[in-house]
């Protein structure tokens, strides 16, 4: 009796084993929610930029403390937000296109961020 109850022990543990080692396979209906999500997440980044920009224009042109700020550190106060939002934006875009890209892990897209980041930086420092 008492080896039976051990054996159905096992026989459970190895179904909870399977089913938490399936449970990271995303499957054909978790790559379209995963491909839904990303596109759905470039679209609000960008009407998220578009009113961020669009709201700190406004207070720029209207208030005179900002107008001056903003005219004296165009580059950090305007430039480097948008080098983020741009480099997320290439990044979701690239990997909704194209599939993941590949490394070990979740540092894929985090290199590929910093890899945009650092050079949209570098081309405004470099132009400006």
């Amino acid at each position: 009796m008492h080896n039976n109850n051990i054996h159905s022990d096992k026989i459970k543990l190895h179904r909870l084993s399977m089913q938490l080692y399936f449970a990271g396979d995303v499957g054909r209906y978790g790559k379209k929610k995963k491909e839904r999500f990303t596109w759905i997440a470039a679209i609000l980044i960008s009407m998220f930029a578009v009113i961020f920009f669009g709201r700190l224009t406004y207070l720029g042109i209207t208030n005179g403390f900002w107008q001056r700020i903003f005219l004296e550190h165009f580059a950090a106060v305007v430039g480097l937000p948008a080098a983020a939002i741009a480099s997320l934006f290439i990044v979701i875009i690239l990997e909704a296109s194209s599939g993941n890209i590949e490394f070990k892990g979740a540092s894929g897209p985090i290199i590929m961020w910093v890899v945009c980041f650092l050079s949209i930086v570098l081309a405004i420092k470099a132009l400006w």
